[in-house]
This record gives structure tokens, sequence and C-alpha cells, in this order.
């Protein structure tokens, strides 16, 4: 993906993302070129670089706290405290591949909220773009 920082007329070009290595040694890959769409603003480039570096050097947990149990249900639990588990123990394709099993479920839970009909064997995209559908039609975003 190319991210063109043109638009705010600050003349800087970046390719992102192309992250590469496993677990927790993940590194972002970064091609910049200068004065490729004008002048630009030194600012943009360090602030550019800044979020780069805390990007490749950051060594934090990722956080679960949004991870809620929006339905009393035990099967969630277990998802939820497999999810933490995976993470800490530097699994991130199981913690990935569970949240995306959350997520699913999320949806689910937010159509039925909106009386909305779905299958359980539609895709995640296929849910999500029926929610957005369901709240864009209560009050355009």
């Amino acid at each position: 993906m190319i991210v063109d920082l043109n638009d705010v007329d600050q003349g800087l070009q970046i390719s992102l993302p192309e992250w590469h290595g496993s677990g927790s040694k993940v590194f972002l890959h970064c091609k910049y070129r200068e004065n490729t769409f004008g002048p630009y603003d030194i600012r943009v480039k360090e602030r550019l670089f800044g979020l780069i570096a805390r990007l490749e050097g950051g060594a934090e947990i990722a956080r679960t706290d949004a991870l809620d149990q929006f339905v009393p249900d035990e099967t969630l639990e277990e998802l939820i405290g497999s999810i933490e588990r995976d993470i800490t123990a530097d699994r991130p394709a199981a913690a990935l591949d569970r949240l995306h099993t959350y997520c699913a479920k999320k949806f689910g839970h937010l159509l039925d909220k909106r009386s909305v009909e779905w299958s359980r064997d539609e895709p995640l995209q296929s849910r999500v773009g029926k929610y957005v559908k369901a709240v864009h039609a209560e009050k355009p975003l």
C-alpha cells in the first residue's frame, strides 16, 4: 500500500506495510523517497520516522482489555482466555485465529441485537458488512 502524504502538501511518499519476522520479532520495512511530489515539511519527516521507530522498537505485550464477554457463555470466556494466553506465550498466529473467531461471534451477537438475519456459515466480512448496513440504516455514518 502506498501512503501518499502529498494530500497535505508535504511531499513524502512511503510504502507500507511489509511486515517480516515471527513472534515478537517483527520488523516494518518502509520505502521512503523525498521530493517525489515536491517540497515537504521537515517536521512531517521527523514524525514519520518517530512513528516507524516506535513500531519497530515496541516490545509491549498486546492489550486485550477490549475483549469483553458480551454474553454469559463459558465458551466465550474460554476463548478470551485462550487469546490472552496465546499472546502472553508469543503465539501470534494462534491468537489471531482465535481473535477472528471472537470477532465472528461478536458481530453475530451485534446482528442479533438489531434483528438482522445471518447464518453461522457466513464469513466474518459478510457479518461486518451486514452490521455496517444496519447501523447506517439507523443513522447515516
